[in-house]
């Protein structure tokens, strides 16, 4: 789907609500990266099978270098996550810790945007 398009994304987060429905328990997606997250390894594999198995029933394709598999950590939509945490990214911590103090109204509307971005 060409990109370009005004309702691409939002069509394209459709199909990929489609393609997970059910899976909510162990899998997460937001417009195309997809998350799946389990206790147990054995759990994992099954439940990548099954979001696999939905990708190519849907012919829809996968970029090798796009994807981590089997990672008990990764930084997905700009928050570190794994082993039970989900943590802002070291980066947005330091920008937070960097900023400095806002003399006006502008610099305080992009402090509390920044604040928004890094506290879930």
């Amino acid at each position: 789907m060409p990109f370009g398009l005004q309702n691409a994304s939002a069509t394209f987060s459709h199909l990929v609500s489609k393609l997970l429905l059910g899976l909510d328990t162990f899998c997460a997606a937001y417009l195309d990266d997809i998350i799946i997250f389990s206790d147990k390894w054995e759990e994992h594999l099954s439940r990548l099978r099954t979001v696999l198995s939905r990708i190519r029933a849907a012919n829809l394709t996968l970029s090798p270098t796009k994807c981590c598999f089997a990672v008990a950590e990764v930084d997905y939509l700009g928050h570190h996550v794994g082993l039970g945490r989900v943590q802002p990214r070291a980066k947005k911590v330091q920008a937070v810790q960097d900023f400095p103090a806002p003399t006006n109204r502008r610099q305080l509307q992009k402090l509390l945007g920044l604040f928004g971005w890094v506290l879930p």
